[in-house]
């Protein structure tokens, strides 16, 4: 839990940084800043670094990985709003993008997870985080393990779940 809570000041002071920046160097007349988005992507770097230790301040596509799994949220939330609505069922563009960050994050996890499971160890070594306690699990359990897909599959649960009442929290 101790690392945790260094993850999360760590990203709060980084959130704080930005806001600071923005008001600082705004080019424009108005104070508006979308800080629900700001908000968004300090929680999914604290989840993702819990949920895969990574460090997304060093992750080269971390600003992309962020955007797709934000695109993937804002679909799951529409979706569960009206699941009859028919205007999304005809909406060929919010598909095609949903489609192709669902790609996105899927390819990103699949090569998380294989590498970890190639070099069975978290590279970071400071912690254990929650792909560590999953593979620990499935090895330690002859009779049940769990496929490359079902560790994905708790993984993308854990931040999609985590994400929303996360940064209500903030």
């Amino acid at each position: 839990l101790q690392h945790i809570i260094k993850i999360f000041n760590i990203y709060s002071a980084s959130l704080i940084n930005e806001l600071i920046y923005k008001l600082t160097y705004n080019n424009t007349n108005t104070l508006e800043i979308d800080i629900d988005k700001d908000i968004c992507y300090i929680t999914l770097s604290i989840i993702l670094s819990v949920g895969f230790g990574l460090d997304m301040n060093d992750t080269i596509h971390s600003r992309d990985i962020r955007v797709n799994i934000k695109i993937l949220l804002d679909e799951i939330a529409l979706r569960l709003g009206d699941p009859t609505d028919w205007w999304y069922k005809i909406c060929y563009y919010r598909q095609k993008k949903s489609s192709e960050a669902f790609k996105k994050v899927d390819l990103f996890a699949n090569r998380i997870i294989s590498d970890r499971l190639e070099s069975s160890q978290n590279v970071n070594n400071k912690y254990r985080d929650l792909l560590d306690i999953l593979i620990d699990a499935n090895s330690n359990n002859i009779d049940n393990k769990l496929s490359s897909s079902d560790i994905k599959d708790h993984i993308l649960t854990f931040i999609a779940a985590g994400s929303d009442t996360s940064s209500s929290a903030i």
